[in-house]
C-alpha cells in the first residue's frame, strides 16, 4: 500500500471522527434541536459517511467499482440543499419557500447515475470492444456521468450562493438584535464555499493526473475546514440556539409558567412574560405564516387561557388579536417588497406566503400599519 493511500485514509479517518463528533453535540440540548439545527445534522452525518467510504476506497480494491462511485456521488448530491435549508431556517422567520424546485436536481441526478449500480469494471472495457454484451449500459452510465459530475458541481455552487445570498440581505435588514447569529451564518456559509471550491478545484486536477497527490491536498484543506468550524461553532454555541429575545431575565420570564395565573386578573408583570411568549412563538415558529391561525391556537401554543392572552394583547399593545398577527405578516411582506430579488413576484403572492387568506384583508392590514399601497411602498423601496 503507498503511502498516499495510507495518509489519504488517515485524513478521511480523521474528518469522520471530528464530524461524528459534532452531530450528538449539536442535538445534545433540547433547546438546539431545531429544524435548521436537523438539517445541519443530517449534512455532517452525509459528510462523515462520505468520508468513511473514501476510507474504505482507499485501503481496498472497492473504490474503483463503479457502484461505489455512484454511491459516493448519491451522497455529495444533497448536500448543497442541506447546506441552503440549514442556513435558511436559521434566519430570523427563514423558511425554505421552494422545496420541490431544490430537490428535483437531486432526483435527476441520482437517476442518472443510476447505471453505475449495474456495471462492472469489465463492463466498462466492453463498451471500447463490439460485442459487448453490456456495452450499450457502460455507454448509458458515461453519459449520465458526464452530464452529472458537472452539474453536481455548479448545483453546490448555486445553493451556496444563494444561501449566502439570503444571509447578507438578512444582515442588512437585521436591527441588531440577531448581529452575532448573522455574523455566525456568514462565516458558516462563505466556509462551505471555500470547502465547494476546494471540491471543484480537485475534480479539476485529476483529470490532468496525479488523483492521489489531488486527494491528499483537498483532504487536508476539509480537515482543516472541519476544524476551523468545529472550534469556531464551540466558541460561540449560541448561534446554533434560538435567539434570545432581550436578554436572560426575558428568557426566564418565557419559560415560567402561566397557570397560577389563570385564574386571577393579570398584572403588568403578567402581561409582559405572556406577550414574551406570544412574541417569541410568533418568531422564532413562524406562526404567522398559518393563515387559518386562532386565538385560541395561540393561547394553547404559549400555554395560556383564551381570555388571558387577549387582555395581554388589549392591554399591553392595544391591539385585538388579527391586528396584532397582521404585524408579523406585513412587516414580512415589506421586507419581500424591499427585496431587490423578490421584485416580479406579484404582491398577492407574497401576502398569501404570509399568511393572508385574501386581497382585500391584506391591502387593508398593509395600509393601515404603512399609511401607503403595497404598490406604493415597494416602488420607494
Amino acid at each position: 500500500m503507498q503511502p498516499f493511500q495510507i495518509a489519504n485514509a488517515g485524513l478521511s479517518l480523521l474528518i469522520a471522527a471530528q464530524v461524528l463528533f459534532m452531530v450528538p453535540l449539536l442535538l445534545a440540548r433540547p433547546e438546539r434541536r431545531t429544524v435548521s439545527n436537523h438539517w445541519l445534522a443530517a449534512l455532517l452525518g452525509l459528510f462523515a459517511l462520505n468520508n468513511i467510504l473514501d476510507v474504505v476506497a482507499s485501503l481496498s480494491p472497492l473504490g474503483d467499482h463503479p457502484a461505489f462511485i455512484a454511491v459516493n456521488i448519491w451522497l455529495i448530491t444533497p448536500m448543497g440543499p442541506l447546506a441552503f435549508c440549514h442556513i435558511v431556517t436559521a434566519l430570523p422567520g427563514g423558511r425554505v419557500e421552494t422545496p420541490l424546485r431544490l430537490w428535483l436536481p437531486v432526483l435527476v441526478m441520482a437517476l442518472l447515475m443510476a447505471p453505475w449500480l449495474f456495471l462492472t469494471p469489465s463492463s466498462l472495457e466492453a463498451a471500447l470492444s463490439s460485442g459487448g454484451q453490456r456495452a450499450w449500459l457502460a455507454l448509458l452510465a458515461g453519459a449520465g456521468a458526464a452530464i452529472t459530475l458537472p452539474s453536481l458541481i455548479a448545483f453546490l455552487g448555486a445553493c451556496l450562493w444563494g444561501a449566502i445570498r439570503r444571509v447578507d440581505a438578512a444582515r442588512k435588514a437585521e436591527n441588531g438584535a440577531g448581529a452575532a447569529r448573522l455574523a455566525w451564518l456568514s462565516l458558516l456559509t462563505r466556509g462551505l464555499l471555500l470547502m465547494w471550491a476546494v471540491l471543484t478545484l480537485s475534480l479539476i486536477l485529476t483529470l490532468f493526473g496525479g488523483e492521489q497527490v489531488v486527494e491528499l491536498g483537498a483532504g487536508i484543506a476539509y480537515l482543516l475546514a472541519i476544524y476551523g468550524l468545529s472550534l469556531l461553532a464551540l466558541g460561540r454555541a449560541e448561534a446554533f440556539v434560538p435567539p434570545r429575545e432581550v436578554g436572560e431575565r426575558v428568557m426566564a420570564l418565557l419559560t415560567a409558567p402561566v397557570a397560577k395565573y389563570r385564574k386571577s386578573a393579570l398584572t403588568e408583570t403578567d402581561i409582559t412574560r405572556l406577550l414574551a411568549k406570544a412574541d417569541h412563538a410568533m418568531r422564532q415558529d413562524g406562526l404567522w405564516r398559518e393563515s387559518g391561525l386562532t386565538l385560541p391556537a395561540l393561547a394553547r401554543h404559549v400555554g395560556a387561557s383564551v381570555n388571558d392572552l387577549s387582555q395581554a394583547l388589549n392591554e399591553g399593545r392595544g391591539v385585538k388579536f388579527f391586528d396584532y398577527v397582521n404585524g408579523f405578516r406585513v412587516d414580512a411582506v415589506k421586507q419581500a417588497l424591499a427585496d431587490p430579488a423578490l421584485q416580479d413576484r406579484p404582491v398577492l403572492d407574497l401576502a398569501l406566503e404570509a399568511g393572508f387568506n385574501s386581497k382585500s384583508a391584506f391591502n387593508a392590514a398593509f395600509k393601515r400599519q404603512t399609511g401607503q399601497t403595497p404598490s406604493a411602498y415597494r416602488a420607494r423601496a
